[in-house]
């Protein structure tokens, strides 16, 4: 092969450099390209991007098994699964147009129910910070979670999505379990049950103004300070309504919170206002709401 003529500089590539590394660099071992050309991977590269060449990744030459199609079809699992990654997922587009979703949590085994759902086999990754990673490369599911609302970076920007009837509960119990928690609050009167959601104030907002107008329960404020990020709360008998209409059995959920859930229906408040029971909420609880209560200060 003709070596190029360094009057004209050191970047300047000859026809057959250029035949040669549009032939060899998509798919080729690195050792091959780079014994054929005779140029550093660098200086490959970067005569590679400039001519709208791109390399093909083993892991997609390879391809892993995926089901493009799960966020096409509005499922249980799919509304959950979509929820969840909202609270814990991200989406990226790589300089070699890979087109990746992502989903990270502290629980490895949640992470393989994930997984399981999907229909995938891909590798979980170890963060090495106490979470795991599950990364899937695929344009499809990339571009039908835009779609569905999901953005790259949207810590800071996420809206609630629209959402087909009867699949609000699914969504949410995914985004629970993602950026959520189900917990005791510790009172001197005792420990109470109580439920956090965390989020933007947007989406907060729509949240609770869904979960009311499915079960009657009081919309809640959303807090925020400087320092924190936006949150919202239901505690005593409220959350134990929310923890049952959230966490029913056989449904996709992370196990330590549908545990929890379970116990907080072992809970009986010493008092409530029934005044603040509406017609909503005695039709969605009916046999949860306890029989009688006294007026509370």
């Amino acid at each position: 092969m003709a070596r190029p003529n360094f009057a004209h500089g050191y970047n300047w590539w000859t026809t057959e450099e250029i035949t040669a590394l549009a032939r060899l660099y998509p798919s080729a071992p690195k050792e091959v390209v780079q014994t054929t050309i005779k140029r550093s991977w660098q200086a490959m590269s970067d005569a590679a991007k400039k001519r709208g060449i791109r390399r093909i990744v083993r892991a997609q030459r390879i391809e892993t098994p995926i089901n493009h199609d799960f966020f096409k079809t509005w499922t249980s699992d799919m509304a959950y699964v979509l929820g969840f990654w909202f609270a814990d997922g991200y989406i990226t587009r790589g300089d070699r147009c890979l087109y990746s979703i992502g989903f990270r949590s502290k629980d490895h085994e949640h992470l393989i129910s994930i997984r399981a759902v999907l229909q995938s086999r891909h590798r979980i990754y170890d963060k090495h910070d106490g979470s795991y990673e599950l990364v899937i490369s695929s344009k499809t599911l990339w571009e039908d979670i835009k779609l569905l609302g999901g953005m790259p970076a949207k810590s800071l920007t996420t809206t609630f999505p629209s959402l087909p009837e009867g699949f609000l509960v699914d969504f949410l119990r995914g985004y629970c379990d993602g950026d959520g928690s189900v917990t005791w609050d510790k009172q001197p009167s005792g420990a109470q049950p109580c439920i956090y959601l965390v989020g933007t104030h947007a989406f907060l907002s729509a949240a609770t103004m869904a979960i009311s107008n499915v079960t009657g329960l009081p919309i809640r404020r959303v807090h925020q300070s400087k320092t924190k990020v936006p949150w919202i709360r239901w505690t005593g008998l409220n959350a134990k309504l929310l923890a049952s209409w959230l966490y029913s059995d056989g449904c996709l959920a992370l196990e330590r919170k549908r545990i929890m859930a379970e116990l907080f229906q072992h809970w009986h408040p010493r008092q409530y206002k029934r005044s603040f029971v509406t017609k909503k909420m005695q039709e969605v609880f009916n046999g949860i709401l306890p029989q009688s209560g006294r007026a509370q200060r």
